[in-house]
C-alpha cells in the first residue's frame, strides 16, 4: 500500500512482540523527513500491537518517516525497534 502526504483514515500498526494488556501508556514516536520529532498517543490494537489512524496532518511530509513504538507498565518502560515508512508525494505538490 502507498501512503501519501495528508492521507486520512490510513491505519498504522506496529507490532510490540510482547503482551502489552498492563501498559499505561502507548505511544509511537516519529522523526519526520524534515527533522521533526514528536510522538503519537496510540490505541492498544490487540495484546502485542498498538495503532494510530491518520488525519490530515499526520503525515504532513513527504519522504522516510522513522516510527519507534514506546511502551509504559507500572513496572517498566520500553521502546521497540525503529522501522520505517516511506511517505509519497501527491500530484501536482
Amino acid at each position: 500500500m502507498v501512503i501519501f502526504v495528508g492521507d486520512t483514515g490510513t491505519k498504522i500498526i506496529l507490532n510490540v512482540g510482547l503482551d502489552i494488556s498492563a501498559a499505561t501508556l502507548r505511544q509511537i514516536k516519529y522523526l519526520s523527513p524534515d527533522s521533526t520529532v514528536g510522538a503519537w498517543t496510540a490505541a492498544q490494537e490487540t495484546t502485542t500491537s498498538i495503532s494510530i489512524v491518520t488525519t490530515a496532518d499526520t503525515l504532513d511530509a513527504r519522504g522516510r518517516w522513522q516510527l519507534q513504538v514506546y511502551i509504559e507498565t507500572p513496572t517498566w518502560q520500553r521502546h521497540g525497534e525503529i522501522c520505517t515508512l516511506e511517505v509519497s508525494a501527491v500530484v501536482g505538490t
